[in-house]
């Protein structure tokens, strides 16, 4: 599955690829966050080629 995660000091950005493994988001930015979220709700062919490159 791909990981969407808040754009934080330490952590995610080691781990997740910005639209390619996943979604980082600016800090406390919940619009983005649900939109990311949605999409790949909506896209199971979104989700798919994401969690391969993890």
């Amino acid at each position: 599955m791909p990981i969407i995660s808040f754009d934080i000091a330490t952590g995610p950005r080691d781990i997740i690829e910005d639209e390619k493994s996943g979604y980082l988001i600016e800090d406390n930015n919940l619009n983005e966050y649900a939109n990311k979220l949605k999409a790949l709700m909506k896209d199971e062919g979104l989700r798919a080629d994401m969690g391969a490159k993890r």
